[in-house]
Formats: C-alpha cells, structure tokens, sequence
C-alpha cells in the first residue's frame, strides 16, 4: 500500500468500495493543531464504483 501524500497521527478514516478517506489530524507531534487536510488513498481493483457514487 503506497503512503499518504502528509504523514500525519490522531487522524479519521473511513473507507467506501475501493477508497479509503482519511481526514484531520496533526502533521507533527507534541500538540500542535489539527490540520483541515482531506486526502483520498484509491486501491486498485477489477469492480468500479457505483454509477450513483459522487465525492
């Protein structure tokens, strides 16, 4: 699995068909604020995603 484009922790993730949706966090440790940054992972696969699906 590639790496995300901004490593970050303390993050949110939630994952629709073959994309995983990860959002928030902080980009460096020790407390700094979390970021807004929204960033989509898309894993290969043979199945496409639904006609009816929009981001």
């Amino acid at each position: 699995m590639p790496p995300l484009p901004t490593p970050r922790h303390g993050l949110g993730a939630s994952t629709v068909g073959n994309r995983i949706f990860v959002f928030g966090g902080g980009t460096k440790t020790g407390g700094n604020a979390s970021t807004a940054l929204h960033e989509v992972l898309v894993l290969p696969t043979d199945e496409p995603m639904p006609k009816s699906f929009t981001i």
